[in-house]
């Protein structure tokens, strides 16, 4: 399995909550797959895929909404696991790392 789980801040109001989810949701809905948010927390965003195009997907998702810099400000966590359960990475720390060409 594939997942997606982000911690957004537990002081957001109502209003900012929902823009979140909304500019996640946007996000997940990928080209190679539209995934939903499966979490139960209104804090909390989970996105997961038992299917093969949820790597890719997750992956897509992961990297188009780290862009977006009013969404990252909102978030407490955010991990992406592969298909290894132990294998566990911290979206914000992998994707601040600069490429060197």
């Amino acid at each position: 399995m594939f997942k997606t789980v982000i911690t957004l801040k537990d002081n957001l109001d109502d209003t900012t909550l929902s823009n979140m989810k909304k500019i996640a949701d946007k996000h997940f809905d990928t080209r190679i797959d539209k995934l939903e948010n499966v979490s139960r927390d209104k804090y909390v965003l989970i996105y997961q895929s038992d299917k093969e195009s949820g790597y890719g997907a997750t992956l897509d998702g992961n990297c188009t909404l780290y862009l977006e810099e009013e969404f990252r400000n909102n978030v407490k966590s955010w991990t992406w696991q592969d298909t290894d359960e132990d294998d566990v990475e911290d979206v914000l720390v992998e994707l601040a790392i600069p490429v060197i060409m």
